[in-house]
């Protein structure tokens, strides 16, 4: 058969994104909507797992801009890797998508943020030697 969305389902449509070209009388599937807007041309969606405390106490939300922190990485021994301080990574990023994670998958937030391919690189970078955390700038989602 094929799958839609009966006009029952209105509230569960109500405040999403198309991913597609609507018009009247159009038939929706489960793929017409979306939580989050597409990504943009030249950007990427990279997706992180943040303890609650990286990701402002787990109240990131979708449509937040937020600032990327990157602090160096801990030694066995207990000493930092590196002498350099916490940096700013990125200044001001969006929001795609946040949500909760399961416990099979860890325990923290799934924080979806849009960057340039570059940007994207830096941070996966900066992830994997270290700590990242987010912080929250004014103007985000209402």
């Amino acid at each position: 058969g094929v799958a839609y969305v009966s006009a029952s389902a209105e509230g569960q449509i109500e405040g999403r994104v198309a991913t597609e070209p609507l018009w009247d009388g159009k038939v929706l599937g489960p793929a017409s909507v979306a939580d989050a807007p597409p990504v943009g041309p030249g950007m990427v969606a990279i997706t992180l797992l943040l303890p609650p405390e990286s990701a402002v106490g787990g109240d990131v939300r979708s449509g937040d801009r937020v600032a990327v922190l990157s602090s160096p990485g801990v030694d066995e021994a207990g000493g930092n890797q590196q002498q350099a301080a916490t940096t700013i990574l990125l200044a001001d990023v969006p929001v795609l998508s946040v949500r909760q994670a399961t416990t099979s998958e860890g325990e923290g937030v799934f924080v979806t943020l849009t960057l340039r391919l570059e940007e994207a690189r830096a941070l996966a970078e900066a992830r994997s030697g270290g700590r990242v955390d987010l912080a929250l700038l004014p103007g985000g989602a209402e």
